[in-house]
Formats: structure tokens, C-alpha cells, sequence
């Protein structure tokens, strides 16, 4: 800091570096640790022997004085926030209770106290189950109580089902653990749900023709593919391919194919793919890249669409992007319509795109534009504000689902350290 030079310290596969206040030890969460629970390690500034002080724990930050690690741990079996005593860069006792709570990342402040943020009561998502109604031009919302949480910021993937009257979904249970899914078929009609399958982190699609799942569940760098029998229950795995699947989008006709969203960055920056996944041949063919991997395409059987331009610097979500859209099949990228970042999804039969916004009243919409071209029309109310999240339609074109990010509580803790004994 003195003279501004830049020194290299060491490679690191960690998620979050924080350095102590006297500035002599780094505290190293590993990457699994973005949303969910993993080690924590304690690393001199000048290098040596990193030093495990806490796993299956999420890292917050250094208290003030740097007697401390604030981390969030279920070792109670509920989420809380815990104080672990750290001296020499090595555990110096066993972790001090706080409170129990939702804690998904904060800070400490230079008075001491911690501003953090929270899951909102009842989960970080909203759904809802939209009806279209052709002769009056509207959509009737309705709430969709989905079973389980998911961690901030990640969709449970609500799929229909190919007659349209159920959805596949994935969420986690606290009695089971974050690292746990649970994949769950819902009948629209009876609100009845049918567990079947639990594993880490895993989101599934219908097949197109067959009584079955298709799955992808991230392991590491890379990505496994396995299939789900709907009747059964029973798995079988189809191969694997590297980098992580950001979204599973929709099965080929004959079932032959996975089409998936791919977040890559083994060989160069990071990049956003749509690739196509053959399930004999166990080989993925990119069809679509996107620089920076933080636009996620949009497609179905007709028809891809993705933010023109590309890449972190030109990305702005506060701002309109042009939406770009190609056949399937392959093409030229064309622009169909301008619009802040928000919920989209093409119509089963590939005319329309559907989108949320703002109408000119200043109320929030469905709007619908012709994939040939043309103005966009307004279908009917849509059941938020919020432009986070997603947005499925059923196969039969007359049912949506949104499922919608909130933004999470933003809470001040204060006065919870232990008092420093004095000298005797």
C-alpha cells in the first residue's frame, strides 16, 4: 500500500480472500463456498502452511480486532452465525454461538458491527402459475407454494411436463442438508407432489418421448448427465463433459439430445456456451458462444436468442440490450426487440417471444413480439416487479410459470463479541 506495488503472493483455488486486520494472516474460503459449506483456511501473508480452522462453513469476515472469524455453520443442525477464535493463524478454541438466523454474506464494519444479508422469510424465490385465456387477452396468476428452498440467486428449474399437466422441479430441505436436492413432480391440477430422487445440486427436464428425466448435476469443473425413470425412480448415468452447466434447456424430438447452457473457462476467459449434448455418442457440440458467461441464451426447438453484444463490459442490467435471435437449425443473428434484462420465454410453436415489462401506465406486463417482427402487444398483468428469475411456458402454449429472485434483507448486528478479558 506504501508504494503501490504489486507483489505475487501465491495460486489459490479459493472462493473469497480476506486479510486479517494487523495484516499478518489471510483468511482462504474454498470455491464451494459461493452459496454453500466448505473449508476454511488460515494462510501467513508471507506464505507457509495454509491451516484448516473450520469445513462445512461459510466464511463472513475478521472481527475487528482479529481475535476472531465470523463463519455461518449448521453444526447445530440449523443455520447460525458463529464466532471462531483464531490466534497465530490457528484455531485457538472451539466456535462461539451468536444467533441462529439466515446469514448469505456480510461485512464488519470498522465500529465492530456486522451488516449482512438474509434470505427473506419463506425462501429467496416466488412462483407463480399463470393461465393464459385466448378469448379475453389476459393471464390469471395464481401463487405456486413450491416445497423447500434454494440457495440466493438460484432457480429451482420448474419444468412442464409434455401433456402440460405437471412440473418437475429441485429444491433443498434444511433436514437434509444444502448440499442436498430434492427433485419433486407436482400435478398442476391436485397440487400433489411425488418425491423422487435426492442428490447434490441437480436440475432436470422432461423427455420429449419417454417416461423419464433427463438431469444435470454440476461435480466440480465439470458436469454429470444422468436420467431419472419417472416410474421408478431408478437413475442411470449418461456421461459427463467438462465445465458447469449454467441451465439443462430441452430434450431433442426423438430424445437422442440434450440442448444445455454451459458456463466454460478451462481453455481462456470464461464464456458462456449453448451446447447440444448426444446422448449415444457422449459428445457435446457448441452451438453458441457468449463472452463473459453472464447473458444466459435463451432457446427452444425453433429458435436461440441472447443480448447482443456479449461480454462483461458492454453488460448493463440497469440498461435496455437489443435481444438478438437465430433459428435453431443455425443462421445469421438478427435483433427483434430492446429491453432491460428481464423474464423471457418463446412460445412452444416458435411465432412469439414473451416477455415482462412496463406498459405505458407504468404497470407490470406480459407482452408478447412476432419472431418474424413486428410491435410487441401486451397479453395481460404480470405478477411482479422483480426482473430476476425465469419464466417457462407449458407445451400446450396455455399455462406459464415464473419463478422470480428476491432481493434479499439487508440487516445491522451490533455488540456481538465476546468481551476481551483484561490483563491481570
Amino acid at each position: 500500500m506504501a508504494d503501490g506495488e504489486l507483489h505475487y503472493m501465491w495460486p489459490t483455488d479459493g472462493h473469497m480472500h480476506l486479510s486479517s486486520p494487523d495484516g499478518r494472516f489471510i483468511a482462504i474460503a474454498s470455491r464451494e463456498t459461493a452459496y454453500l459449506s466448505g473449508k476454511i483456511f488460515v494462510e501467513p501473508e508471507q506464505g507457509g502452511e495454509p491451516q484448516l480452522v473450520a469445513d462445512k462453513a461459510r466464511l463472513i469476515d475478521w472481527t475487528g480486532d482479529g481475535r476472531y472469524l465470523a463463519i455461518v455453520s449448521e453444526r447445530s443442525g440449523n443455520e447460525a452465525l458463529y464466532l471462531l477464535p483464531i490466534q497465530d493463524g490457528r484455531q485457538a478454541g472451539g466456535p462461539v454461538l451468536v444467533r441462529y438466523g439466515s446469514f448469505a454474506g456480510g461485512r464488519i464494519t470498522s465500529s465492530g458491527a456486522l451488516v449482512y444479508e438474509s434470505t427473506p422469510a419463506g425462501g429467496s424465490h416466488r412462483a407463480w402459475l399463470g393461465a393464459l385465456n385466448s378469448g379475453s387477452g389476459s393471464v390469471d396468476w395464481n401463487p405456486l407454494s413450491l416445497t423447500g428452498s434454494t440457495p440466493m440467486g438460484v432457480s429451482s428449474g420448474a419444468k412442464f411436463a409434455p401433456d402440460s399437466a405437471q412440473i418437475v422441479y429441485s429444491s433443498a430441505n434444511a433436514d437434509i442438508g444444502q448440499n442436498t436436492d430434492v427433485v419433486r413432480l407436482r400435478n398442476i391440477a391436485t397440487g400433489e407432489e411425488r418425491e423422487l430422487y435426492r442428490g447434490p445440486h441437480a436440475l432436470c427436464i422432461w423427455a420429449a418421448q419417454h417416461p423419464n428425466l433427463f438431469c444435470e448435476s454440476p461435480q466440480g469443473s465439470a458436469t454429470e448427465l444422468f436420467s431419472i425413470a419417472t416410474d421408478s425412480g431408478r437413475v442411470e448415468r449418461l456421461g459427463a463433459f467438462d465445465g458447469t452447466a449454467g441451465s439443462i434447456l430441452f430434450s431433442s424430438e426423438d430424445d437422442r439430445a440434450i440442448y444445455l447452457l454451459r458456463v466454460h473457462a478451462t481453455t481462456g476467459p470464461l464464456e458462456a456456451q449453448l451446447i447440444r449434448w448426444d446422448i449415444g455418442a457422449q459428445q457435446a457440440t457448441i452451438l453458441d458462444r457468449i463472452p463473459g458467461g453472464n447473458q444466459a441464451p435463451l432457446a427452444n426447438a425453433h429458435w436461440a436468442a441472447r443480448f447482443a453484444g456479449g461480454g462483461v463490459s458492454s453488460f448493463d442490467p440497469t440498461q435496455k440490450q437489443i435481444i438478438e435471435i437465430r433459428p435453431m437449425a443455425g443462421g445469421d443473428w438478427k435483433p427483434l426487440i430492446s429491453l432491460m434484462p428481464t423474464q423471457t420465454v418463446f412460445t412452444p410453436d416458435g411465432k412469439w417471444l414473451l416477455y415482462h415489462d412496463v406498459d405505458a401506465a407504468g404497470k407490470q406486463s406480459l407482452f408478447r413480439v412476432s419472431t418474424a417482427g413486428g410491435q410487441p402487444e401486451r397479453i395481460g398483468d404480470f405478477p411482479s416487479a422483480l426482473r430476476g428469475g425465469f419464466m417457462r411456458i407449458s407445451p400446450d402454449g396455455q399455462k406459464l410459470e415464473v419463478d422470480l429472485f428476491l432481493y434479499p434483507d439487508v440487516w445491522l448486528l451490533e455488540n456481538f463479541e465476546p468481551k476481551q478479558q483484561a490483563a491481570r
